[in-house]
């Protein structure tokens, strides 16, 4: 009978174990199965923690026993426990009011009434001591033969139960540890985005306002025409980097609205093709017969996916070959096929294209360039979209084409319209811009300034709201991060003005996070636009009515 009880317990025990129980829960219900067998028998688990005893489960000992015992160095002389901890053999008293190695704690056994205690090691296979099993009697005494498979099978069940739960612990810990770097690391990017995007916005306002005024024959307007080029590789590693971290962990949400695939198409052949006229590359867009195809989609965030495979495709094609781009239904959804006349890629690495940072055998010069994640965020962008990516090649030096699916929607609203970009009549246009970065405060005004919008600036809020106050601004083009008052108390002092419901206010920042997004929103801010910002998409927001 007591067998097939303790086969019971055993079985109860590591079904426990199996469900990811709780470490106590397990070791008193241990504890509890091994004195069922024998009438009068009490038990107790302790762990080894850093040379110290500390408590696992002692269903039947008092509180003070446990009190006493809780955090006892181990040594040779420290009752059975510490003893058989210390040598990582069992330690048997028969009898505790006689036996030396319980001197210290006679007194605190008699008033728990304890009168024997068998302590044996709690072993992992390496024979690392994990803890100890003891069992006590109230009467001197002798263990026996079946007591012996008692303390077996109770140091192989406590053996499992405390090595699961470590590993558990050490996994959680992990996947805390993973987290908390995950989100430095987020903060460190927002943050390093923000710092390079400050300065960079004046560089490609500046580029952008020489290019426009310099003769492309000449070296000043070449010269003007690679800072521009280049500027915009920068600005789109420093969007890539920032996206993957954010679509990885689910951080970007998607503002989807009717359109065509034709339209998001137009939008990233349209972006691509200073690429592909810089590379030597052909680029052909060939849209569907018939109508249109209606998708349901974030117009921005297609179209950066689509522009992603667009960029890949140019950069992985020799000088004087071709990307062609072309929209088709398919089935229940439509299909962007892109293909190339470019290097291909190999079968064994064709799987592995869409996984970040992969870019194919590169070599120490890196004439590709690039992280290595534009496919990445592709992917997932068509995926949030419901929609699939492909690739195919017939192997290096045979092309590549990409192909990606998504599913249609009934009509195209009156969202794919495009915005009226109409001056306010009657008199100029009037912005204020507010930016820390003076420089990038000049370069914008200088863009911007026309016979039909006039331009102001401010360094601070204090500044900005003075002018706001006197001038009465149309737009106000306001930075996020300024000194003393940030842009977000500034938006909202703006809308308490007399006027301030008709102010545009336009967010440029280098904070593009959703966190900050939502702020901005909640402050009054009309519009969000993450820096570097170029001119005419500045011109265009600030001519938008509101």
């Amino acid at each position: 009978m007591h067998a097939e009880v303790l086969l019971l317990g055993r079985t109860r025990l590591l079904e426990l174990i199996a469900t990811d129980a709780p470490l106590d829960e397990l070791l008193e219900d241990l504890a509890r199965m091994i004195e069922d067998q024998r009438p009068g028998l009490l038990c107790s688990v302790l762990l080894l923690v850093d040379g110290t005893l500390r408590h696992g489960a002692a269903p039947s000992l008092s509180a003070a026993y446990r009190a006493a015992i809780e955090g006892m160095a181990i040594g040779r002389d420290v009752g059975s426990c510490g003893h058989a901890a210390f040598t990582g053999e069992e330690a048997i008293a028969e009898d505790i009011a006689t036996d030396p190695r319980w001197a210290r704690f006679r007194d605190v056994a008699r008033a728990d009434g304890l009168a024997s205690c068998w302590s044996t090691p709690i072993r992992k296979v390496s024979g690392e001591v994990l803890g100890t099993f003891a069992m006590y009697h109230r009467l001197p005494y002798t263990p026996t033969s079946a007591d012996r498979e008692l303390v077996v099978v109770a140091t192989h069940l406590a053996e499992v139960a405390i090595e699961r739960a470590r590993s558990h612990r050490a996994l959680r810990e992990q996947a805390e540890a993973l987290r908390a770097e995950t989100q430095r690391k987020d903060e460190f990017l927002a943050m390093l985005a923000h710092e390079l995007r400050g300065p960079l916005a004046p560089i490609v306002n500046a580029g952008e306002f020489l290019a426009q005024r310099l003769p492309d024959g000449t070296p000043e307007g070449r010269a003007a025409f690679v800072v521009r080029r280049q500027t915009g590789n920068l600005i789109r590693l420093v969007d890539d980097l920032l996206d993957v971290a954010r679509i990885t962990r689910g951080k970007i949400s998607l503002d989807k609205a009717p359109t065509t695939l034709e339209a998001l198409l137009g939008h990233a052949v349209e972006m691509a093709e200073p690429l592909a006229a810089a590379a030597g590359v052909t680029l052909v867009m060939h849209p569907a017969r018939g109508a249109p195809l209606p998708v349901e989609a974030d117009s921005v965030r297609m179209a950066q996916a689509l522009f992603n495979v667009l960029g890949n495709a140019i950069k992985f094609t020799p000088r004087g070959g071709r990307v062609d781009a072309r929209t088709d239904a398919d089935g229940d959804g439509g299909r962007v096929s892109i293909s190339d006349t470019g290097i291909g890629i190999a079968p064994d690495l064709l799987p592995t294209i869409f996984d970040l940072f992969r870019q194919g055998t590169q070599s120490l010069d890196r004439t590709r360039g690039g992280l290595g994640i534009g496919l990445t965020v592709a992917k997932r962008l068509v995926e949030m979209h419901g929609g699939h990516i492909t690739a195919h090649s017939d192997g290096v030096g045979r092309g590549t084409e990409v192909v990606l699916w998504l599913p249609t929607a009934m009509t195209v609203g009156e969202a794919t319209s495009s915005p009226s970009t109409t001056p306010t009549a009657g008199r100029p246009r009037r912005v204020l811009v507010v930016d820390d970065n003076a420089d990038g405060a000049e370069m914008v005004a200088m863009g911007l300034a026309t016979p039909e919008i006039e331009v102001q600036t401010a360094c601070d809020g204090v500044a900005a709201m003075a002018i706001a106050r006197a001038w009465k601004p149309d737009v106000v083009l306001l930075d996020i991060g300024l000194p003393g008052m940030d842009g977000f108390e500034v938006a909202r002092r703006l809308r308490a003005l007399p006027e301030g419901e008709q102010i545009s206010i336009i967010a440029t920042t280098g904070y593009g996070d959703e966190r900050t997004r939502e702020r901005s929103r909640l402050a009054g801010f009309d519009l969000h636009l993450v820096k570097p910002v170029s001119i005419e998409a500045l011109a265009r927001a600030v001519s938008a009515p509101r």
